[in-house]
């Protein structure tokens, strides 16, 4: 069983009826894991912090690795021991910009989620549902992510590597976790919800 700091490792998220690989390579390395079936995957990504907020509650004391069973696994148990390994709070990859008027742009990558069984990362959670409540029904769950980060005091962030998660798109040649784009994730979206798909840092 791999361990984790702050309580032992569990992977949870969601999956489809056909999705049983990554399942099946987690079962392999003895990984214990704990997936919801969705009937539609591809919609799924929306309601994510409220799949996250089940999963912390259903095991309270371990560190939460979150991601959808879409995705595949191409590492090893050695790789899943290193990035629970991590420091922080939460965990996840971030993507970052320039803005065609110069200003820079962060865009969180909340497909892998590395959540710690800390009083921090509970209230990240609770406002990122919050804020994600707020928003147009079309909006993706990440931009509620980046709002929700400036609202808890003293969070420890960690961003990982693309070593440890990456897209096809990304080219790197052997990641942990190999995701499916995103725009075939979240499966389209309104106007606004593309307007404010990436959240600007005014300087």
């Amino acid at each position: 069983m791999v361990a984790a700091a702050g309580g032992r490792l569990i992977v949870c998220g969601w999956c489809g009826p056909h999705q049983a690989a990554a399942v099946e390579r987690l079962e392999a390395f003895g990984v214990p894991h704990d997936f919801v079936e969705v009937a539609a995957p591809e919609t799924a990504a929306r309601t994510r912090p409220l799949l996250i907020r089940d999963a912390m509650d259903r095991h309270p004391g371990k560190t939460i690795l979150f991601l959808d069973a879409g995705c595949r696994i191409v590492g090893t148990a050695g790789d899943f021991a290193r990035l629970v390994a991590v420091d922080g709070d939460i965990a996840f990859h971030a993507r970052t910009a320039l803005a065609p008027d110069g200003g820079p742009v962060f865009e969180p990558q909340p497909a892998t989620l590395v959540v710690r069984p800390t009083a921090k990362a509970h209230f990240l959670v609770s406002e990122w549902i919050r804020v994600w409540e707020g928003l147009p029904s079309r909006a993706r769950e990440r931009v509620a992510l980046t709002i929700a980060l400036g609202r808890v005091p003293e969070l420890s962030v960690t961003l990982l590597g693309r070593e440890f998660c990456a897209v096809a798109g990304d080219g790197y040649p052997l990641p942990a976790i190999l995701h499916e784009p995103e725009v075939a994730q979240r499966g389209g979206g309104g106007r606004l919800a593309r307007a404010i798909g990436r959240i600007r840092i005014r300087r």
